[in-house]
């Protein structure tokens, strides 16, 4: 009998499932046969009960090849994370060796030796770095361009290699990854220089566009600022009133000046001046007028030539802040009036300031002899335009101070080659100069301010007096008489 109600109960039960099984639709559930997730009970039993449907569906499984394939380009990844690391170490270390050298040597020879012995590994390491960087790149850039990142942290935000890795990611970096950068750029705990030296590399990205302030403007249409200009100038507007280190700020400034003068129209000339004055009681006086030198434009008829060089003359400066600040004045008029002739009353204004402010060399300072050359150049420039080169050739030769003499053929690298040429071919300028040489009781300076000279007449490679050969010298030139007899 128990057999029996077994089987039958059996039975009944196949019969059952079967039945269920026919009548049960053989399409996927729709979306909108579901119940309303606000019409669900709160109750999960109950939800279960009432729709036979679990309530926790597990994610549906990834295909067979992702996970290995992730797991081979993470593998990867951190294969070519190691090898960067490792080629910037490398590297690092190298031109570590190559700066002690320079330190302890800094002979022509020795210069010759370094490049010759350290300079092709590198460059070998500095391609090796970029073919890493680019396969890293390929996988992951975010995160490659942070590791890089990580890593210039820790060599040092001043090394070679850090510049290296720097301009190589610059170009392409993620808005959290800038923002970091940005961050220890505001860092007051980290050395002024390093954190310039950052700014230099971070704030002009590619898209950066540059002109000469005293080329004619441009006629093209504005271009669209990036947003990544748009975040840099909002940066600086809101640090200039904070940084207090002159580095940094000079590097703020230069940033904003290009930012003055390329073609998106993000800062005017007006506001380059209120936060060049804002910030002038923290920049050196010489960076404050250098700036105020590039941003005025000597082609301009209307330009405030007369207020900027009253300015220079009653600002209080040491001499040699004064004569750097002549040098600058006068490489800006050299450099101006080879493609644009000036205006006539800011030529002879500039003339006038230049003649008499003009000092006699000493060879006890080789940095007062090469500003001397520079500023006399650009006198010879505005007497005489075109001319300069052959006017100023003369004076050099003409010269009967021997001090001055050095420092006019110190300062001839202003014409260019042309006049370097020239000078190069007159024998009797360069025996003066080896006359000179040959003088007992010479300083260390001194003899080390008429090698130079005579190297520039010599040119490269220099041969020495005591080392010259036996070869007969070039015909003098017609104008290659002693200078007494000119």
């Amino acid at each position: 009998m128990n057999s029996y109600k077994l089987g039958f109960s059996l039975i009944a039960s196949i019969v059952i499932l079967t039945v269920y099984w026919n009548s049960k639709p053989t399409a996927p559930i729709a979306a909108s046969a579901m119940p309303s997730r606000h019409n669900q009970p709160n109750n999960p039993a109950s939800t279960a009960v009432t729709t036979g449907i679990q309530t926790t569906t597990p994610p549906p499984p990834a295909p067979a090849t992702r996970l290995p394939t992730d797991h081979v380009n993470t593998a990867a990844l951190d294969t070519l994370l190691d090898e960067l690391a490792t080629t910037m170490q490398e590297l690092h270390h190298l031109q570590q060796q190559l700066s002690n050298m320079i330190t302890a040597d800094s002979s022509l020879a020795s210069d010759e030796l370094m490049t010759q012995t350290y300079q092709p590994r590198i460059d070998a390491l500095s391609q090796q770095f970029d073919t890493q960087l680019r396969k890293a790149e390929s996988l992951a850039k975010n995160r490659t361009h942070t590791f890089v990142w990580q890593q210039v942290l820790l060599l040092g935000l001043e090394e070679s290699t850090s510049n290296m890795a720097l301009s190589m990611i610059s170009g392409a970096l993620d808005n959290a990854l800038f923002e970091e950068m940005l961050l220890t750029l505001n860092n007051s705990a980290i050395s002024g220089s390093a954190r310039a030296n950052l700014a230099y590399m971070i704030l002009l990205p590619p898209e950066t566009t540059y002109s000469d302030p005293n080329q004619p403007s441009s006629t093209t249409l504005l271009r669209r600022a990036t947003p990544r200009q748009q975040r840099i100038l909002q940066f600086l507007e809101e640090h200039f009133a904070q940084e207090a280190d002159p580095d940094v700020l000079n590097a703020y400034l230069n940033t904003y000046q290009t930012m003055s003068h390329d073609q998106y129209g993000l800062v005017s000339a007006l506001q380059l001046q209120q936060q060049l004055e804002m910030v002038r009681a923290v920049l050196p006086l010489e960076q404050y007028f250098n700036y105020r030198l590039q941003q005025i434009q000597l082609t301009d008829a209307n330009a405030d030539l007369t207020g900027l060089l009253r300015d220079m003359s009653s600002t209080p400066m040491s001499t040699a802040q004064r004569q750097s600040l002549l040098s600058a004045l006068s490489n800006t008029v050299v450099n101006t009036t080879e493609t644009n002739p000036l205006p006539q009353q800011h030529q002879q204004l500039l003339l006038q300031y230049l003649t008499s402010s003009l000092t006699q060399p000493t060879l006890q300072d080789r940095y007062n002899l090469y500003e001397y050359g520079n500023q006399a150049y650009a006198i010879e420039v505005l007497k005489h335009g075109t001319q300069a080169v052959d006017t100023y050739y003369q004076r050099v030769v003409d010269s009967t101070n021997p001090t001055e003499q050095i420092a006019l053929l110190l300062g001839a690298s202003m014409g260019g080659d042309l006049l370097l040429k020239k000078l190069k071919q007159n024998v009797a300028l360069r025996q003066q100069v080896e006359k000179q040489l040959k003088q007992a009781k010479l300083s260390a300076e001194t003899q080390a301010i008429l090698q130079e000279g005579l190297q520039m007449l010599y040119g490269e490679p220099m041969v020495t007096p005591d080392a010259a050969s036996p070869e007969p010298e070039p015909e003098p030139m017609p104008d290659s008489e002693p200078p007494a007899a000119q």
